[in-house]
Formats: structure tokens, C-alpha cells, sequence
């Protein structure tokens, strides 16, 4: 899948913030993402990854260990929200 323009995932970013509230108590998340995969498919998309139970423990062995390097001796000063952004465009982007 090609990579999307960030115009494009700022809009629509802009339209899933725009769409009233759901009312999630009962609300099958995974569902809701499939009716709105067509209206939000990169968000779609990242919200499979993030919402997916792993199949096995390797990914997010790989995660603490990104993590450890953007946190080492060297580094200590970095912010967490720094850090956070860093994996999540780490871990998100299209290889």
C-alpha cells in the first residue's frame, strides 16, 4: 500500500474528529472502524495495528528495545512525549 500524503491524513484526521461521538459502551470498536474504513482508510489502518492483539510477543520486544535506543546514557534527557512520537512513526511507517 503506498504511503499517504500528510495532506490527505490531516484531513482526514480532521473528518473522524468532525463525526459526532459514539456511544462506545457495547459498541464493537473493530466494527466501527470497518464502516468507516472506506470515509478513514489510513486511520483505518492504524487503528487495526493498534487495537490487534499480537501474535506473539516479538513485536513489542522490538518496541522496548527501539525504545531503549532513543533512551539511552546519551540521551537521558529526552522527553516522553518525544520518545512516543518517535515509535509511533517508527512503528507505523510503511516499510
Amino acid at each position: 500500500m503506498p504511503a499517504a500524503s500528510s495532506t490527505s491524513v490531516l484531513d482526514e484526521l480532521d473528518t473522524y474528529l468532525s463525526l459526532p461521538q459514539a456511544a462506545f459502551a457495547g459498541t464493537d470498536v473493530l466494527q466501527w472502524w470497518r464502516e468507516h474504513q472506506g470515509m478513514l482508510p489510513n486511520l483505518t489502518r492504524m487503528a487495526r495495528q493498534y487495537l490487534a492483539k499480537p501474535a506473539s510477543s516479538a513485536s513489542i520486544e522490538r518496541a522496548f528495545s527501539r525504545a531503549g535506543r532513543y533512551h539511552n546514557d546519551f540521551k537521558k534527557s529526552t522527553k516522553d512525549t518525544t520518545i512516543e512520537t518517535l515509535l509511533m512513526v517508527a512503528l507505523n511507517i510503511d516499510k
